[in-house]
């Protein structure tokens, strides 16, 4: 049966008590299983005398020799075959016919399997179903023995005979010997051998909480919730805490298997200390903080891909930190912190509606995520609003009202509202810094608070009208870029569009301090006409070298038209739109859409050049 005739003499030896093929042929035909092995790999005497007590090495060069001198060897062949090596004695592994205790899992498994085909344990991803089911439909019989000398003791003892007794106790053990006897003392020997350690952690969800004693812990907190694993143990720890769990306690022990990804080095490779490529978190932590690890792991972890981990990304999430740690810093500075009685429900300024409605739906995201286990998201999430919307907007957009006597007092309840609310939601993933900032202006532990947020009511309209003004901003700054506007250059703005200048007017202090020119509150007659959505707004200087600006605009014309045909005939092909993922195809539409806007505003800037 497993005989090649094309290599060799095309004959092939059987052993079935040494290798594990030859066991199951020899099962098969009734064959003898003769171990000729002592434990410490030497020969035994089931072997011909000159070859007893030799080791297995030895004897193999001696019954080549032998084989040599009797003419029995016509030739000898080098050929790959794959032999097993121990991992940490790193020497040859010989299959060792012993007796063991194995445990019916195959029957345990129908029940384990049954409650992830209905529902009511799943996988995330679920691709990792597959991989469960695969080891769940072959299991074998499960060796539960091991001869080692840590572990729960099997719970067996021997009769003079060697009958066995299985009992929980030694005293059970010995009245059931002294019934099975018929006499009156019974000198037992237990089992030496102990429990595979995966026998013991497949107990873990219930034997921690007291079982088989029903205690108010074990009622509780079993079935458990959600359990956080690598894929390498699905099928030694996961399924085997499903088998007894469904077993003892007749309920799945938890309703989630979250299987997280492999953290490999940034090439991709895994770590290992041959390679070199280990990166040691202690290290890590000493260097960068435990919460910048954290947050850095916690924003790579995309379902189903392994963690690409370098020093220089956990480095880039330091100053996201700091960033945080900064932002308590300006309160501090602004005398926002420590925080006054303020009796305020709803801001009035625009800004400050902006930046709750921009947190609302922040929260009710970030809740959505984590409940659907995206902690990636919930990071990239955290990571953009508490740097870009709320740093790099919301402060600086902030630093006028606090200084105005009409709106520093809601300013300070919003600034306050939204930053202790991104304690909150950061602190899962970073927790001490999180902690130590909270500590500084609230009397509890923000570990153990509970979460208070409540959504304020917003309008509509001054949300749109900052966001205006925040893309104005932007705006004018992309046009000082291509203009080589410089930091002292003399430039007056000003809009023709009453409802953009009404709101220039409502913020000038804001965006004479963001753009670092000066509003005109005049029509400019001599300025330069430019889009801005569906407005325009004009700018006055006679810093443009308009020449130079003419032929940027249409290098930039030219190369973007040439970017726009190549996607204009991808995207009416239809090999390419039937065949190319729906992502390549969405960026594609959107990097279309955004080049034709583009190209609309250069067409607009070039008009009026």
């Amino acid at each position: 049966e497993y005989s090649d005739p094309e290599m060799g003499s095309g004959a092939v030896k059987i052993t079935p008590a040494h290798d594990f093929n030859d066991f199951e042929v020899g099962k098969r035909h009734n064959l003898e299983l003769l171990n000729i092995l002592n434990d410490d790999g030497t020969l035994n005497n089931n072997c011909p005398e000159e070859y007893a007590g030799l080791d297995r090495f030895e004897a193999r060069k001696l019954i080549v020799k032998n084989l040599k001198a009797s003419g029995f060897i016509e030739k000898i062949e080098d050929y790959k075959t794959t032999i097993p090596y121990g991992d940490r004695s790193n020497t040859i592994v010989e299959p060792y016919l012993t007796n063991q205790w194995f445990c019916n899992a195959e029957e345990l498994a129908k029940q384990a399997m049954q409650v992830v085909r209905d529902g009511e344990t799943k996988f995330f991803p679920s691709n990792w179903e597959k991989t469960y089911f695969q080891w769940m439909e072959n299991i074998r019989p499960w060796c539960i023995s091991r001869q080692i000398w840590w572990g729960h003791q099997i719970p067996v003892w021997y009769g003079p005979d060697g009958k066995e007794f299985c009992a929980e106790t030694e005293e059970e053990a010995k009245q059931l010997a002294i019934d099975y006897y018929k006499a009156d003392k019974i000198i037992l020997k237990r089992d030496k051998d102990v429990l595979d350690t995966w026998f013991s952690s497949a107990l873990w969800p219930f034997s921690t909480l007291g079982w088989p004693e029903t205690e108010k812990s074990l009622d509780h907190f079993y079935p458990n919730s959600v359990l956080v694993t690598g894929f390498d143990i699905i099928f030694f720890w996961v399924a085997r805490m499903m088998m007894m769990g469904n077993k003892f306690m007749a309920k799945t022990p938890f309703h989630t298997v979250y299987v997280h990804a492999l953290v490999r080095d940034e090439k991709g490779q895994k770590m290992s200390k041959s390679k070199g490529n280990v990166i040691d978190p202690l290290e890590i932590i000493d260097k960068y903080g435990a919460d910048t690890l954290r947050f850095t792991l916690t924003s790579l972890n995309t379902p189903g891909r392994d963690v690409r981990l370098s020093e220089q990304r956990i480095a880039g999430y330091r100053n996201f930190v700091t960033k945080i740690t900064n932002a308590y810093k300006f309160a501090e500075f602004k005398s926002i912190y420590p925080l006054e009685n303020i009796d305020i429900t709803e801001p009035k300024h625009m800004f400050n509606h902006w930046i709750i409605h921009e947190f609302q739906i922040l929260y009710r995201s970030i809740k959505e995520n984590y409940q659907n286990y995206y902690f990636h998201e919930v990071a990239n999430q955290l990571y953009h609003f508490t740097w870009h919307t709320f740093c790099d907007w919301y402060i600086e957009l902030s630093k006028n009202l606090l200084d105005s006597d009409d709106y520093r007092q809601e300013t300070i309840f919003t600034f306050h509202l939204i930053f202790n609310s991104l304690l909150q939601l950061l602190h899962p993933i970073i927790p001490f810094i999180t902690e130590k900032l909270w500590s500084k202006n609230n009397n509890s532990i923000l570990m153990t608070h509970q979460w208070n947020y409540t959504d304020i009511a917003v309008n509509e309209s001054l949300i749109n009208q900052t966001k205006d003004f925040i893309e104005f901003i932007e705006e004018y700054r992309s046009i000082e870029k291509l203009f080589e506007i410089k930091k002292d250059d003399h430039v007056l703005i000003f809009s023709e569009n009453e409802q953009l200048q009404s709101l220039f007017e409502k913020n000038q202090s804001v965006l004479e301090f963001l753009t670092r020119k000066k509003l005109s509150s005049k029509p400019l007659q001599a300025g330069l006409k430019l889009p801005f959505k569906k407005y325009d707004f004009i700018i006055e200087t006679n810093q443009i070298d308009k020449d130079k600006i003419k032929n940027k605009l249409m290098e930039n014309q030219r190369n973007l038209q040439k970017e726009k045909t190549i996607i204009d005939k991808n995207l009416s092909n239809t090999n390419f739109t039937q065949r190319a993922p729906k992502d390549l195809i969405d960026q594609n539409t959107k990097r279309q859409q955004s080049i034709s806007l583009e190209l609309s505003k250069i067409d607009s800037i070039l008009l009026n050049l």
